[in-house]
């Protein structure tokens, strides 16, 4: 799926090197946890793989392309059929920050999540103190929404989400 600057594809082994840059920079790890070492980082690429093979699917990890380079890892994960929900994350090189890639990368992950999976409803948790990723998520559609207690989230996130339009 692509839109003007932006292609989302299914991750698979030739990205590794991306998804262990990402979960190993500090940066990049800022808001979200504790950087993985590189060991850490190629075991749970691993599982990651192994998790996109499962049927029903329960995590569908995408890469973000712009300008011929992967950039980054979108990611639909905790797909709850029975909720008809999931939890969506953005993360993209530092270089790519700031630039409009990662609302379009979102846009793109709404778009799959309900016309492919057909779910109702997509929501993401942030770090209050992180405003760059919740103007990504207001300029993407998404709304505040709850507390961190109405979704398997961590303590003290914030809560945004978006409902598919019937």
């Amino acid at each position: 799926m692509h839109s003007e600057r932006v292609s989302l594809e299914a991750l698979s082994q030739r990205h590794e090197r991306l998804y262990c840059e990402l979960f190993t920079d500090p940066v990049t790890m800022l808001h979200i946890g504790e950087p993985l070492t590189r060991e850490s980082a190629k075991g749970r690429f691993r599982g990651a793989l192994a998790s996109s093979r499962r049927d029903p699917v329960t995590e569908l990890l995408l890469v973000v392309s712009a300008a011929g380079r992967d950039i980054g890892i979108c990611a639909l994960q905790n797909i709850d059929r029975a909720r008809s929900r999931a939890e969506v994350g953005v993360m993209l090189r530092p270089a790519w920050h700031g630039k409009g890639f990662g609302t379009e990368a979102l846009r793109l992950a709404l778009m799959i999540a309900f016309t492919v999976l057909g779910i109702d409803e997509v929501w993401g948790q942030f770090d209050p103190s992180h405003a760059a990723v919740e103007r990504m998520n207001t300029r993407a559609g998404m709304v505040h929404y709850g507390s961190w207690q109405d979704y398997d989230a961590r303590p003290g996130m914030r809560i945004q989400r978006a409902i598919r339009r019937v």
